[in-house]
Formats: C-alpha cells, structure tokens, sequence
C-alpha cells in the first residue's frame, strides 16, 4: 500500500515462538512503514502441578518470580487444567518493549504519557490445554498467599523510588497502551549495602580496588593535620583531634560509597500482588509531540532508525524503518519532555543484516550511520486516548506534531 494511503488506524501485532516470550505490538500504520521488528526473547519455564509453590528464575537473576498454583484462573473462566506452566523473560531495552512505542495510560486521569523504563517482566501463564491464566484474587485472599516479583535494577534507581511506577499490559483485556497500576514498590529485603559484605560477595574483584581504596585514605589520613599544631611543634588539642577526625570519617565514608558501588551495582525492588501479565518498573515523563521527516535519492536502499532517550533514569527506545523507494517518510511520535534524545539512521540491505545491526545496538557497539542530537522541550500540553486507539489533546482536538527536523540521506 503506498504510504499517503496507509489506513490510520490501530491494530494488536502479536509474534510468538515455541521457547520465547510473546510479543504484542500497538501499531499504527501511519506512524510506520511497512516493515516491522520485533525482539523476542527466550522465556524461562517451570511447571506447577495443582496445590505447589515455586519460584521461577532467570539465569543472570534479573528477576524472580514467586506463584502458587491454587490461586490461578482461566482467563474464560472454564476450570484449570493442570499441571500448569510459568514462563517469564527479562527486558531493560526499548527494542523488545511490548505496547505502543512505550506509551502509558493512567486508568483515573485518562493522560497518555511517555515511560522510561527500569526494566520489565514478561510474564505468561497458561494450563495443559493452552488456555490463558490471570490469578484469582478472591482465592488468593481466601489462601493467604499471593504472587511476589522481585527485579534486578541499577542502583541509581534506589535514589529515585518514589519516582519509581508499576505498569501492566494484559492485551486480552483491550489495552493498547500500559496501564497504571497501585501496587507498592519496596526495595527487596536482600540488598547488600554495607562496606563488609560488598567485598565479602564479590572478593576477587574487588579485593584490589578495595586495597587501592584504603591506600588512598591513609595517605589522606597521614595528611590531615592541623597547621597550626605542626608549626608550633606542639602536639594536637582534644578539639583538634576530633576535627580531624570527622575529616577523616567523611572521606572514609565517601571511600565506602565507591567500593559499594564497584561490587554491588545493582539492587533488588519487589512488588506483590501482580498478575501474570506483562509488568513494568517505569517513570512517566510528560509528553512532547513530534515529526521526523526523512527524505532519500538512494531509492534502492533500506534505514533503519532508532530514537533513544539520553542522560534520564530510565531507557526509552523505539524504532521505525524508512524504504528509499518511498522518497520520503514522516514519523509521528510522543517523546518524554525536557530529554535529550538521539537518532540513528542505519543503512541495510536484507533482513538479516538488520539483525546483526539489531544486535550490535543492543550490546552498545559502535555502528555506521548518521546519528543526531536533539533537545526536546518540556510539556506544555496533556493528551489522552481518543476513539479508535488515536491519542488526542485533552480538549478532543488534534494533535499539533512539531517538525524536529528533515534529514536527508
């Protein structure tokens, strides 16, 4: 279909594979072209017979998953049939992120924001007849027991908990978009954060940075001194000592702080109460509505172009891919307010010579093209969902998608 003839209109793209985590898609085909990528990733499984409790694992510990198997239901409501199977996969990249370009809906406001997210659980549930499952909570009220997720994230994250909101995306419910949910984040009970145990847990690599640490600090130590003490060539005062003393305490104390860091980079947040359905750790950003145009002779040519948040505290990635014989193309997006982002523009061929350049993007490898740098501005105005999927302004009206700029390749 040409792409001034595309119908604007919002269809559920979901891809699967035996082994990997589904993934669902929001896709509006007037902000995409005709070709779509997805990034799936393989799925961790156990298998519950009826009345047992496990925990499901990945291998790296990004995340945990606590299930009881008598406080689950059919999504049709029909018995269960057991045994039943748990999968669940991990994600903190833009790339494989289920939904509508990472855009959220706040259930009591209506607004339609923007997420960067700290890293999400794709959690499916089905029974010996591949019948979708979601917990019944009036069970797991009546058991006393409840499903507990607990999730690896960077430590800078500990400084902004309370920023820190739950999202789900259950597409069997009719959602396009992640939904706000109230559940509690806590920090999980077996973060390390003491000096001792982080070079106790991971000795061999910080034994040397450990060593080089208090090397630093005696030498700081044998430097803090009292001038006026040393010139008269008289021994310190009480007072004195205890100035030095907290000197030294500060810089022992910040010394710490970095051996920390160095073992233990990561923390642990835990949520309970969440359904087998996608879950999301996520800060919501106010939206900015723009347009990228991009034009091109090289109408034999294929781009792949990625647009990525830079400098906030969490990721936010989404992609779209421009064909040459198109001439050009115009991609409206909702970007988070008052970021930095870049946009890479990548040449391929076929297919799979954009998996590899998938890949390398991942694991933060340099890859030829033009990249950009652009300052958004912050949000001025508030949008909502409107009929047939389209994001409208709160007042109804249209949206106003601000030209960011034309690149011609």
């Amino acid at each position: 279909v040409p792409f001034n003839k595309l119908p604007d209109k919002v269809y559920l793209v979901r891809v699967s594979k035996h082994g990997y985590s589904s993934l669902i898609q929001t896709v509006n085909f007037k902000d995409k072209t005709k070709e779509l990528l997805f990034s799936i990733k393989k799925a961790n499984v156990i298998k519950l017979n009826k009345g047992q409790a496990k925990t499901l694992r990945d291998k790296k510990r990004n995340f945990s998953l606590f299930v009881h198997a008598s406080i689950v239901k059919r999504f049709d409501g029909k018995p269960v049939k057991y045994p039943i199977f748990i999968q669940a996969s991990y994600t903190r990249s833009g790339l494989g992120m289920p939904g509508r370009d990472m855009l959220s809906v706040n259930p009591q406001t209506g607004e339609v924001m923007p997420l960067t997210t700290a890293g999400a659980v794709n959690i499916e549930a089905y029974d010996s007849d591949k019948a979708p499952l979601r917990i019944d909570r009036n069970k797991a009220k009546r058991l006393g027991v409840t499903t507990k997720l607990v999730m690896k994230v960077k430590r800078k994250h500990k400084k902004h908990l309370k920023k820190l909101k739950l999202w789900s995306y259950d597409y069997r419910k009719g959602q396009l978009m992640w939904n706000k949910i109230n559940n509690k984040i806590k920090l999980a009970s077996n973060n390390l954060s003491n000096q001792n145990t982080a070079v106790n847990l991971s000795r061999n690599t910080t034994r040397v940075y450990y060593e080089e640490c208090q090397e630093e600090a005696d030498s700081i130590y044998e430097g803090i001194s009292n001038e006026a003490a040393a010139s008269e060539g008289r021994p310190m005062t009480t007072q004195e000592r205890r100035e030095r003393q907290v000197r030294l305490n500060r810089i022992r104390a910040r010394i710490n702080r970095r051996i920390v860091r160095r073992a233990l980079p990561y923390v642990r947040m835990s949520v309970s109460d969440v359904d087998l359905v996608l879950i999301n750790f996520d800060y919501p950003k106010p939206a900015v509505p723009v347009m990228l145009r991009l034009a091109t002779t090289q109408f034999e040519k294929r781009y792949l172009v990625i647009i990525k948040t830079l400098y906030t505290y969490g990721s936010y990635t989404i992609t779209r891919t421009f064909y040459g014989k198109d001439r050009e193309a115009s991609f409206r997006v909702l970007l988070p307010g008052n970021t930095k982002i870049r946009v890479n523009v990548i040449e391929y061929g076929k297919t799979d010579k954009l998996k590899k350049l998938l890949l390398a993007y991942i694991k933060n490898k340099r890859i030829p093209g033009t990249v950009k740098t652009y300052k958004i501005p912050a949000a001025k105005m508030k949008y909502r969902k409107g009929r047939y999927g389209k994001i409208v302004r709160m007042d109804g009206r249209a949206i106003n998608y601000k030209l960011l700029d034309n690149i011609v390749l």
